[in-house]
């Protein structure tokens, strides 16, 4: 899947008939189709494989926050549990997503801020950890309790020092749609 992407199955999302994935789109950073994106998705993208170079997967310590001054509202970074069990937990969110969500969600874990759709979430993060992939979804915003709003999600993978994915990256736009 080096140079490709997948297209997932649009799905009813979590336990509300309205929260639904419109989009959900996986693979190589480098494969993902930029026309797809939104522009400051695209963007954070083109920054992400010029700092990886010819690497799967970008270093963590590469990636400096002043080269995005665009997407910083925007982002969130999480860090990968050791453990297959053990939980993702957020380090930092932009003050966008923080805004949008209506509180602080620093120290909260994926299963804190997804509840019943957990397992969706984490299927995609587990496979961007597992797989060194980008993956990119629109859905409606069912994890904030407000499924009538539409977000779009591009998740990216970082290495640490040795090589281990430890950091996931997100960047989360929220409607209206820039496009």
């Amino acid at each position: 899947m080096a140079d490709s992407y997948e297209i997932l199955e649009p799905q009813v999302y979590g336990t509300s008939p309205t929260a639904t994935t419109y989009v959900a789109l996986i693979g190589a950073p480098g494969a993902l189709p930029r026309d797809r994106l939104e522009p400051a998705h695209a963007q954070l993208l083109a920054h992400y494989t010029s700092i990886a170079g010819d690497a799967p997967v970008a270093r963590r310590a590469a990636f400096d926050p002043i080269d995005v001054p665009f997407i910083l509202p925007n982002l969130i970074v999480w860090d990968v549990p050791d453990g297959d069990d053990a939980d993702y937990r957020c380090r930092l969110a932009g003050t966008e997503i923080c805004q949008y969500a209506g509180r602080e969600l620093r120290g909260e874990t994926l299963t804190q801020m997804n509840g019943a759709n957990t397992p969706i979430v984490r299927a995609e993060f587990d496979t961007v950890r597992a797989r060194g992939l980008a993956a990119y979804v629109e859905r409606t915003m069912d994890w904030v309790g407000r499924p009538y709003r539409l977000y779009r999600r591009l998740l990216l993978p970082f290495a640490d020092g040795s090589g281990r994915i430890s950091t996931l990256m997100g960047a989360i736009l929220f409607e209206p749609p820039t496009r």
